[in-house]
């Protein structure tokens, strides 16, 4: 594959043509390897061992997590939108690496996440149920972060549980919140450690649901006779099923539920092609023409850990995301079918405010009421190893549909583990500017955008102190951008005003949407252009006449993971990607 190389101070890779299918294979074997061979690469090293053999095989681990996201990056697409989220765990106190680690030695730690879309070629992790019958498609979206997984519980037999997953599972689970000791007596959480956080590569194809019939298989599918009229019906793609696997109806948590199909978006002016929730003039049921299970009838959730089938395209995406008209939290139920009142207009234009919210809206993890945030769900081994009888309902071909279902249900929770042991997972973002204060000590160096962040102790204070030490990434607050903006120095002021807005959601020249730095979080979106701050415009050509929405040009990427055999011991790799057509004039 031809690979072009600039020059930064670091080494960046960017791939100038399409990936061929050995390379794809090479990366899916690469993946399986980086997921499930951390252990015995660890296990090679012994207490007796040599620091410098230790070293050696943590750079050798390190190769692959980096080669495996480099790919991913450069597969990115602009005909999508990019989101960083910068966390710090337990609202930016210390957490504990293992049990028993001393408080002294507890630091704050970064649980980051980052989304964007791709093009390529792109296959569900899914078994199929029936051979040849599996989603694919040539977008995807992509998303890194640290998963979560449920406590332990041998006893709950009803789903959502431990043993028992569910596609409709928000995963809110509060005893099992990153970094938080459990508040339930004879409770223990799984993720209070660092040590025992994974991060997640979850991969979601992009599929439209195929026209009529045209998917469906000829020969039965366990006990469903496709040559039945009835049978058949539950055979064919819908918004929930894609090639006989359940699929979310949308990239956007606030269109999962009830979505109903009848053709593609609605253009406005009482067009006949929707998508939306169900209402008077619209029903429909629980999706319960499918093949899967009877208590399984309920619209498939990413947070479950067991979807990762959209059938939303770029296109749908796009047209969501520039042209709506409300937030995701107050979008009425009849928001995108042509119904009476407020509507979905692709005509319409967003402001910046609606189109970033709903570009957040699309991380695949849920809030519960209390606005508490989760992320979604992942074990390390298959709860069940076995489908116990009590599950299946039938016999005969039936039976066997049903566990083979409920099989693949349980190996999807282990689908989407990349990196075991991630105590600290950071993602921070260049234009590619460097310091241009002459007095301060980064003068000429690269600035990195995300939360405040040190590294090491500058000032002799024995602690490492974003607030008081030298910062190797600043809140965009701080950007020292002189220079670098080609724009009038009279409107040097309204430009920077401009990038807080659009990137960070922050108020100010009347967008009346922002507010103050918050130390333990930072969302960043990077969309198509930028309407401004408020529109009232109807116009399809709107993107020729408006400025552009401003992408990184880098992104750096920090990753610690911690031993298995002693947790005591982290280690931390770190490389930088390019974005394909980022940075600012």
């Amino acid at each position: 594959m031809e690979r072009r190389r600039r020059q930064f101070g670091f080494a960046m890779d960017v791939a100038a043509t399409a990936f061929t299918l050995m390379e794809m294979m090479v990366v899916v074997a690469i993946v399986i390897l980086v997921a499930t061979g951390m252990a015995a690469i660890f296990a090679s090293v012994g207490d007796t061992v040599a620091a410098g053999q230790r070293i050696s095989t943590v750079n050798r681990y390190a190769a692959l997590v980096e080669t495996v996201m480099r790919e991913d990056f450069a597969r990115l697409t602009r005909d999508g939108f990019l989101v960083i989220r910068n966390e710090k765990a337990v609202n930016g106190n210390p957490v504990p690496s293992y049990p028993g680690e001393p408080e002294d030695q507890r630091r704050v730690r970064r649980i980051d996440e980052i989304l964007f879309f791709m093009r390529g070629d792109f296959v569900s992790a899914r078994r199929p149920l029936a051979p040849g019958y599996t989603a694919v498609g040539n977008e995807a979206r992509m998303y890194y972060g640290h998963g979560q997984r449920r406590p332990e519980d041998l006893v709950r037999t009803q789903a959502p549980s431990y043993l028992y997953p569910w596609p409709g599972d928000k995963n809110t689970v509060v005893d099992a919140r990153l970094g938080w000791p459990a508040t339930t007596a004879g409770v223990e959480n799984p993720n209070q450690y660092a040590s025992d956080w994974t991060l997640l590569r979850h991969q979601t194809v992009l599929v439209a649901p195929a026209a009529g019939e045209s998917r469906v298989p000829r020969d039965p599918v366990f006990d469903i006779d496709p040559n039945s009229f009835n049978e058949r019906k539950r055979l064919k793609d819908h918004a929930w099923q894609v090639a006989l696997q359940p699929a979310a109806q949308s990239v956007f948590r606030a269109r999962i539920d009830d979505v109903y199909e009848q053709g593609g978006l609605s253009t406005g002016g009482g067009g006949t092609g929707n998508i939306g929730r169900p209402t008077a003039s619209y029903p429909l049921t629980r999706p319960t023409i499918t093949v899967r299970q009877g208590d399984h009838a309920v619209w498939p959730r990413y947070s479950s850990g067991l979807v990762d089938v959209s059938t939303e395209t770029l296109a749908d995406i796009r047209s969501i995301t520039t042209a709506v008209g409300l937030p995701p939290a107050t979008a009425p139920n009849d928001y995108f079918t042509g119904g009476g009142g407020a509507r979905f207009d692709a005509t319409q234009v967003a402001t910046r405010q609606n189109a970033r919210l709903w570009m957040l809206d699309a991380m695949p993890a849920e809030y519960d009421t209390n606005n508490t945030r989760y992320r979604m769900r992942y074990e390390t081994v298959p709860p069940l190893l076995g489908i116990p009888e009590s599950l299946i309902l039938g016999g005969g071909a039936t039976a066997d549909r049903v566990r083979a279902y409920r099989e693949a249900d349980q190996e999807m929770l282990t689908a989407s583990a990349f990196i075991p042991r991630c105590t600290e997972f950071i993602v921070e973002w260049s234009f590619g500017s460097t310091y241009t204060d002459t007095a301060d000590p980064r003068f000429g160096q690269i600035q990195w955008f995300g939360l405040d962040r040190a590294q090491e102790d500058t000032n002799g204070d024995g602690q490492i102190n974003p607030q008081s030490d030298l910062r190797v990434a600043d809140d965009f607050s701080r950007a020292q951008l002189a220079g670098f903006l080609d724009v009038p120095q009279g409107e040097f002021g309204q430009e920077v005003n401009r990038l807080n807005q659009v990137i960070l959601g922050r108020g100010g020249g009347g967008g009346g949407f922002g507010g103050l730095v918050n130390q333990n979080l930072a969302e960043a979106a990077f969309g198509y252009y930028d309407p401004g701050v408020n529109t009232n415009t109807t116009d399809m050509n709107h993107t020729d006449d408006d400025e552009a929405w401003p992408w990184p040009k880098l992104v750096r990427i920090t990753i610690s993971f911690a031993d298995p055999n002693d947790p005591t011991i982290e280690a931390t790799t770190q490389f930088v990607v390019e974005i394909p057509g980022g940075g600012v004039e």
